[in-house]
């Protein structure tokens, strides 16, 4: 299947295949700089409402590292899991993690047993500063940098989303293919 979709010059449009989950980190000038931003976790789920990805980190310049770190995530069932293993220090939090492809806003969201949304009040805080956001399928959980203070990855972690009602039942997986940002927001691509 071949795909036509309207450009502008800048911002280039960005797709992103379902199923795939990325972690992210706003860039720098230099490795050392980037290091020093938080992390981001962009997650594209597939029709069977599952995503899966991975993370390797370690000091950005020595050819032989003295220690690395592996981050396997995997989101199932309302669950996004971080499993950590190694010894390198990431010492960034975790800012935002977004997540497509949900059905309806959900019930509540748990991180790390921490409450961060509850009921129907969108951008609702919740523990520690977090705010939740829920529209066209798209679930934006920011402020997770207290939760996450002494390191995003410094162990392993959860996600829960108590799912809501939508159109299809008791669920928040989607049905559909994947996910492009175009510069000024979310839509869906055609499914494969």
């Amino acid at each position: 299947m071949i795909c036509a979709f309207d450009s502008d010059r800048y911002p280039s449009n960005v797709h992103i295949r379902s199923g795939s989950i990325l972690p992210l980190q706003q860039p720098g000038y230099t490795t050392v700089a980037s290091r020093a931003n938080p992390f981001n976790l962009i997650i594209t789920l597939d029709k069977f409402g599952g995503a899966a990805g991975s993370l390797y980190l370690d000091d950005g310049y020595s050819l032989v590292p003295n220690a690395t770190k592996n981050v396997q995530f995997n989101f199932w069932q309302n669950r996004l899991t971080a499993k950590v293993s190694g010894a390198y220090n990431a010492a960034e939090p975790l800012a935002n993690i977004t997540v497509a492809g949900l059905l309806a806003a959900p019930a509540a969201v748990y991180f790390a047993g921490e409450e961060c949304y509850g009921g129907e009040d969108h951008g609702r805080p919740g523990a520690n500063g977090v705010q939740t956001s829920f529209a066209d399928g798209v679930l934006h959980i920011t402020g997770l940098e207290e939760l996450t203070a002494s390191g995003a990855y410094k162990d392993s972690w959860e996600l829960n989303i108590v799912p809501g009602y939508g159109q299809h039942g008791p669920h928040s997986w989607g049905p559909l293919g994947g996910w492009n940002w175009q510069g000024s927001g979310w839509s869906r691509a055609p499914p494969s």
